[in-house]
């Protein structure tokens, strides 16, 4: 696009090598085939400007070495039966997420694993610092202290606590923090349920009582059908910590 001097824009057009439908074709065709020289084919998709196509592969059938992964070999995309341009790169298999093996940006309800301290807990919810709009986890300060390391269900680092305010029960987890809650139960054998989905969180406000609520654990599942029937409670959590302003 160019402008001239009086503001007026030329727009010049060029056909592009394929078709979005010749490209989506080609797609199908490359992700129905078996295992390439480089691995297993993990996603295919269109170059933005029709020329060709995206191939990740997993990188199990490369050379020995990490030098292997990071630069493939041009003549690699040879061995990919599909009639466009092909770039490749390496990238692992996509895994679906859950409440029991959550992915950045963690959401609440779901497992989290102290690395420090070795036990379990469940992830609040996401919240931004006002500063400078960084996001961040919350959880119970009873789970952990600060500098502590956790990880999520798969055994992946989210980050290490970088502040516990027992008074609130509350500890807030370097780790980037979505927008919404696990809802849905958990089976016996500690997996995520068919009816797992979430719910947006919108803000927050104080409980009033004869309220209604919902809690979601990674390890209880969703529970609904509770009934705020105190304010203001001080709570003995035992070891000495006494925790004022529950619920």
């Amino acid at each position: 696009t160019r402008v001239n001097a009086e503001g007026k824009s030329t727009i010049r057009l060029h056909p592009a090598d394929f078709s979005l439908a010749e490209l989506n074709r080609e797609v199908k065709q490359v992700m129905a085939q078996p295992d390439t020289s480089f691995g297993k084919a993990t996603r295919a998709a269109p170059l933005h400007d029709g020329s060709g196509l995206n191939v990740a592969v997993d990188g199990t059938g490369a050379p020995l070495g990490s030098r292997a992964h990071k630069q493939l070999a041009p003549s690699a995309a040879s061995g990919i039966d599909t009639k466009v341009p092909v770039t490749l790169e390496v990238a692992p298999e996509a895994t679906p997420v859950d409440r029991i093996d959550d992915s950045s940006p963690y959401w609440g309800g779901a497992l989290m694993i102290n690395r420090s301290g070795s036990n379990a807990c469940t992830s609040a919810f996401g919240v931004k610092r006002n500063s400078d709009g960084a996001t961040r986890v919350l959880t119970a300060a009873h789970c952990g202290k600060t500098g502590d390391e956790w990880v999520d269900g798969g055994y992946d680092v989210m980050g290490k606590v970088e502040g516990n305010w027992p008074t609130y029960e509350t500890q807030l987890i370097n780790t980037r923090g979505g927008t919404s809650v696990w809802h849905g139960s958990v089976r016996a054998d500690h997996t995520s349920g068919s009816d797992a989905t979430n719910k947006t969180v919108r803000g927050w406000a104080f409980p009033e009582v004869g309220q209604l609520v919902c809690s979601s654990g990674s390890f209880s599942g969703s529970r609904c059908v509770i009934k705020v029937t105190h304010n203001n409670v001080t709570l003995n959590l035992g070891g000495g910590l006494i925790v004022p302003g529950m619920v």
